[in-house]
């Protein structure tokens, strides 16, 4: 077992996790299925994922000390379970890996080259991601630790600036076609929510030694958030019925700005931190479908591991390249978006089900009758 990660590690990782895949072309598509009611979408998918959030961190603190979700389901269920559930969050992560380098190629396109050679951006991902998985994710945790309060300060400027040309009629009124929209966006955008599942894969590695151990990752948590929130609001305020053509959000809210001057300055600002929380994500994804694989097959090693998970993310990168909204409109279809729901919290039931079969299994254990009868000797 690798080196445990402390709970500031874990809300760090938590935070840019939930923000990664919410600001660039899910703001657009957002709109495009719930109007102008798409941040009240958005404000609700994000309080299930807190919900999820807190559950499964009370019951993290209650688990044995370094008992893996792997373990749990294994000493529950069965291996077999638990070997199908690691393959579906293998094939869950892979996508959602694919949907972050596949925006991530999309926002060099728009805002740096017209033309990006495609093995060059490939063979250079691929080196990243090879580096990162054979990491552990404590040292992406530190990482973070580093260079997060840089990344929020620099990207909440993306905020702070088009707040002068909001309209907020562009808000109003909530909910003007009532809660169809709202329930239709909710329906088709699950692939980019759930993001409460990595806690699954940090089950074992998180160190709970303070008094209040989930106080910390639950802030992170609601900043993570509010940040999503306000940006929504912002970007609706500001673009409107627009809203449903920007496709790449986060590149296109900079550039509504009154004071030109500070467009240059401000894009480059974004375009370096982006770029840095998307290989982050890629890199936690990466590293998430490489334990999958470590548990599948009973491995410590973790070289062989990150070479096939890079790989395949090569492969998948390669095959689909250029194709993000080909994904996107597979990601957004209604069984899909079933398929991300039933994960989310098919998973989360099942965990809860294996800790009430574990806590009954340990009272049985260590349970002590209150008298035994005594045979007597003549």
């Amino acid at each position: 077992m690798e080196k445990t990660i402390s709970t500031n590690q874990t809300g760090l990782m938590l935070a840019i996790f939930t923000i990664a895949l919410k600001l660039s072309a899910l703001p657009a598509i957002a709109y495009s299925l719930s109007g102008a009611s798409s941040y009240v979408t958005i404000a609700i998918a994000l309080a299930l994922d807190l919900i999820g959030t807190i559950i499964i961190l009370k019951l993290l603190t209650k688990l044995p000390k370094g008992m893996t979700f792997f373990d749990i389901v294994s000493q529950t269920l069965s291996r077999p379970i638990a070997i199908l559930i690691y393959s579906i969050l293998l094939i869950y992560f892979l996508l959602k890996s694919l949907i972050t380098l596949q925006e991530l190629h999309d926002y060099y396109i728009v805002t740096l080259f017209e033309d990006l050679n495609p093995y060059f951006f490939v063979i250079t991902l691929f080196l990243i991601m090879l580096f990162m998985c054979q990491k552990p994710f404590r040292a992406l945790g530190r990482t973070l630790e580093v260079c997060f309060w840089p990344l929020l300060i620099g990207i909440t400027f993306t905020l702070i600036l088009p707040i002068g040309d909001m309209e907020i009629i562009n808000l109003l009124p909530v909910c003007e076609d009532g809660f169809a929209p709202v329930l239709n966006g909710l329906v088709h955008t699950s692939i980019s929510f759930g993001d409460f599942i990595i806690l699954l894969i940090f089950m074992g590695r998180i160190s709970f030694d303070e008094k209040k151990p989930c106080k910390k990752i639950i802030v992170y948590m609601l900043s993570a958030i509010s940040f999503i929130f306000n940006f929504y609001i912002v970007f609706i305020g500001c673009f409107g019925n627009t809203a449903v053509g920007q496709t790449l959000a986060l590149g296109e809210l900079p550039l509504h700005n009154a004071n030109p001057g500070t467009i240059g300055r401000l894009e480059w600002i974004t375009i370096i931190i982006w770029t840095v929380v998307l290989i982050i994500q890629a890199g936690i994804l990466g590293k998430c479908s490489c334990d999958c694989i470590k548990q599948i097959f009973h491995t410590d090693r973790d070289l062989p591991p990150a070479i096939i998970i890079s790989t395949i993310m090569t492969a998948l990168l390669l095959i689909s390249y250029l194709q993000l909204s080909t994904i996107l409109h597979i990601g957004t279809t209604t069984v899909v978006s079933i398929v991300c729901y039933g994960i989310h919290w098919g998973i989360l039931i099942l965990l809860i089900i294996s800790y009430i079969i574990l806590k009954n299994k340990n009272k049985k254990t260590y349970s002590v009758p209150h008298s035994m009868p005594v045979k007597e000797h003549r």
